[in-house]
C-alpha cells in the first residue's frame, strides 16, 4: 500500500527530495538537455499543453515535475515591453540521476505591424546581420544550489535551432547566457524569407540540493528574464545572485529587459 501511494505522488509530480530513496546522484548525459529540448520543441510546435510536455518527459526521460505553482507575489519589473514574453520557469527531479532540472523559456510575439501579422522582432532586426550587439537570458533561484550544468537553445521563425556553447555565467544561484541575436535569409518581404535565430528560446540549469537540513517546508522560487538590444547597444554581460539578476550594456541605452511578474515554487526540501 505504501509502495502504492509513493508511485502516485510520483506520478503527480508532487513527491520531493526528502520522500526519494537515498542513491548516489549521477552527472547529467550530455545529451540529455538536447532529446527533452527535442520532445518538448517538437510537442510545442503541434500546440500541445505544458501537462502534456510534462507527462512526455516524465515518460522518455524520467523528468517529474516538481513545481507547486507561483506565489501570486509581483516582482520588480524595468520594462513594460509588450513584443515578447517569458513563461513561468518549469522545475523537475530527474528519476534516473537523482539531480534538478530548471526548464525557462522566451519567445517573441508574432502580431505586431499594421496588420497584426508581422514579427515583432522586426522593428529592431530588419536588415540582415547582426542585430545590434548580443542579447541575454537568465534563470536564477532565491536559494544557493550546488550547479552541474547549463544548456541554452535558440530557434528562428522557422524551427530552425541553434544550440549555444558556454554560458556567460553560471553558479549556485543559476545561469545566464550572452550570445548574438542575428537576421539571415532575404529581407523582402517581411516573415517570408527571414530567419531571426533569437525567434524563441530555452535555457536548462542542472543542479543538486546543497541541503535539505531544516530547510523542509522552505521555499526554493525560480526567475527568468531576458534582456534585448538594438542599434548600437550591446548586452555585454548578465549576472545572477540569489538576490536578483544584473546586466552590464555598451555601446549606448537601447535595450530592455523583461522578467516574470511571479515566481515559481518549488518544495525541493519536502512541505
Amino acid at each position: 500500500m505504501i509502495r502504492r501511494r509513493l508511485i502516485a505522488l510520483f506520478a503527480t509530480g508532487l513527491v520531493a527530495a526528502w520522500l526519494l530513496p537515498p542513491a548516489a546522484t549521477a552527472r547529467p548525459r550530455p545529451d540529455e538537455a538536447a532529446r527533452a529540448e527535442a520532445i518538448a520543441s517538437a510537442l510545442e510546435s503541434r500546440g500541445a499543453s505544458q501537462a502534456a510536455i510534462d507527462r512526455m518527459l516524465a515518460a522518455r526521460l524520467g523528468w517529474l515535475r516538481s513545481d507547486v505553482g507561483t506565489d501570486g507575489a509581483v516582482a520588480p519589473m524595468s520594462s513594460t515591453q509588450l513584443n515578447a514574453s517569458i513563461s513561468q520557469p518549469a522545475v523537475y527531479y530527474s528519476t534516473a540521476g537523482h539531480y534538478w532540472i530548471a526548464r525557462a523559456q522566451f519567445s517573441w510575439h508574432h502580431n505586431c505591424g499594421l496588420f497584426g501579422n508581422t514579427e515583432c522582432w522586426y522593428a529592431d532586426c530588419f536588415a540582415q546581420g547582426n542585430c545590434g550587439g548580443p542579447d541575454g537570458f537568465a534563470l536564477r533561484s532565491t536559494r544557493a544550489l550546488n550547479e552541474d550544468t547549463t544548456y541554452f537553445y535558440t530557434y528562428d521563425e522557422k524551427g530552425n535551432l541553434t544550440a549555444w556553447a558556454g554560458p556567460d555565467e553560471m553558479n549556485e544561484a543559476g545561469a545566464s547566457w550572452v550570445t548574438t541575436d542575428r537576421l539571415n535569409g532575404s529581407q523582402f518581404p517581411s516573415g517570408i524569407g527571414e530567419k531571426y535565430n533569437w525567434d524563441h528560446g530555452t535555457l536548462y540549469y542542472y543542479f543538486h540540493v546543497i541541503t535539505c537540513t531544516g530547510l523542509r517546508g522552505a521555499q526554493f522560487k525560480f526567475y527568468s528574464r531576458l534582456y534585448h538590444s538594438w542599434q548600437n547597444t550591446s548586452i555585454t554581460g548578465v549576472g545572477v545572485s540569489v538576490f536578483g539578476f544584473s546586466v552590464a550594456t555598451g555601446g549606448g541605452p537601447d535595450f530592455w529587459p523583461l522578467g516574470n511578474n511571479t515566481a515559481t515554487v518549488a518544495y525541493l526540501c519536502g512541505q
